[in-house]
């Protein structure tokens, strides 16, 4: 420090418009007239955060920020994945708002006071808005915390043994040192009056690394997929078109796959919370994904209470036909649910990380469950083609064609082939109940 000539000079600084939150001091959120709005166009009011014209907020995940909202009842603070703001939901459009709402307006006679700390969950860029009009305001930047998130300068000195960090802003110059061994960090902060002077110390035993949930989110997605993607609706669709094989094959095929899908979700769900230190429904991904797995646990419940299967030549219990109906209705919902999850994901994903492979692997999602679709009418139209051939057959068989009449051995009257084919039509309309 013996050769620092005195503070320098900030102006024209990239920086000088970045605010950040420490978590001890509310952040008081007013009005006033747009001079160098950073996004323009722009209304002629906008919001101003500590009498800041929207600078870029930053704040640091799991710490409680306190806002004082004096901006007037016209204005309801919040916080949004929308860049525009005013609402999207009147553009047509959706958005997520993690923080405010319209309750979230006051005067500064009676300002509202409320607290945001912002999850793991929440993307590294939001934005704060006003709920009635748009673009007011602007950034926010979210971090995981520690110095290389708060100090937008680094150099590393002494055999890269301390590492000098700083930001330059309008009224104040901030350093931080970190020293890599267990002697931990000394941050000084330099005001431009002593009035509003600070100088604080922090320790810490070690220089962690900063925490990517990449790797995490990959392995989670991908588990979704197995299950989603694959498992359960392979299973579906071996009950629906294997039933012509022999035996319970189907059946089984059917059981062991379902069941296999439910375990890689139970698994997937459990490491995700496990990783993100909670369950937090505050995103559609998590709400979908939810859904998806309470139809998914509604199944083998339902399976379990099936009623009886009737004997043959029975008439089938009304029980039985709605169960049916109840057990491939929540099926099918299931899956439906489960894909808006697995695209909700990816687009929570890129929204977080801003990922250059996400949008190929939404396209690649796209394409997956196009194939599949394709893959059902292809397999619907060889069924029905599949069933009409065994009714011509039947038909074939009761007229007595010389061809096939050896197989009146096994059918000794006409009377019995009419009962099979009301059976068959029956069972048409029953949903292919389970011949279990």
């Amino acid at each position: 420090m013996n050769d620092c000539v005195g503070p320098l000079d900030a102006e024209d600084k990239e920086d000088q418009d970045l605010l950040i939150a420490d978590g001890k001091e509310a952040l008081v959120i007013t009005t006033g007239p747009a001079l160098h709005y950073p996004n323009p166009p722009n209304p002629s009011k906008v919001i101003y955060i500590n009498r800041k014209e929207a600078p870029v907020l930053r704040v640091e995940r799991e710490v409680p920020i306190k806002f004082s909202i004096q901006a007037g009842h016209n204005v309801a603070f919040y916080v949004t994945s929308d860049p525009l703001g005013g609402n999207a939901t009147l553009r047509n459009l959706t958005e997520t708002i993690y923080f405010g709402g319209p309750k979230a307006e006051g005067v500064q006679s009676s300002p509202t006071e409320l607290i945001w700390a912002p999850n793991r969950n929440t993307p590294n860029d939001v934005y704060y808005q006003n709920l009635y009009n748009q673009k007011m305001d602007w950034k926010v930047q979210v971090v995981d915390g520690g110095l290389p998130d708060m100090y937008n300068n680094s150099v590393v000195l002494d055999d890269q043994q301390v590492t000098l960090f700083w930001t330059l802003s309008e009224t104040s110059i901030s350093v931080a040192a970190r020293g890599e061994k267990k002697s931990g960090y000394l941050a000084i902060g330099f005001g431009s009056e002593m009035v509003n002077s600070y100088t604080y110390v922090g320790w810490m035993d070690s220089n962690e690394a900063e925490e990517d949930l990449r790797p995490v989110l990959s392995v989670h997605g991908f588990m979704m997929f197995l299950a989603w993607g694959i498992l359960l609706p392979g299973g579906i669709l071996s009950a629906r078109y294997l039933k012509h094989l022999k035996g319970d094959g189907w059946f089984k095929i059917h059981v062991y796959m379902q069941y296999s899908g439910l375990a890689i979700i139970f698994l997937g769900f459990l490491f995700a919370v496990a990783e993100l230190r909670g369950l937090y429904l505050d995103s559609i991904h998590v709400k979908f994904g939810m859904g998806a797995i309470i139809l998914a646990c509604v199944q083998p419940v339902n399976a379990y209470l099936r009623p009886k299967k009737s004997a043959s030549g029975e008439i089938v219990s009304s029980n039985r036909i709605m169960w049916e109906y109840i057990h491939v209705i929540v099926g099918r919902c299931s899956i439906v649910v489960g894909m808006a999850a697995l695209f909700s994901g990816m687009k929570h994903l890129g929204e977080r990380y801003d990922g250059e492979n996400v949008q190929g692997l939404t396209w690649a999602l796209i394409i997956w469950f196009l194939v599949g679709a394709f893959t059902i009418v292809y397999l619907e139209y060889r069924e029905k083609q599949r069933r009409r051939e065994n009714f011509l057959a039947r038909s074939n068989w009761v007229l007595g064609n010389g061809e096939e009449e050896d197989h009146d051995l096994l059918s000794p009257s006409g009377m019995s082939v009419d009962k099979d084919l009301h059976l068959s039509d029956r069972m048409e309309v029953q949903l292919e109940p389970l011949n279990r």
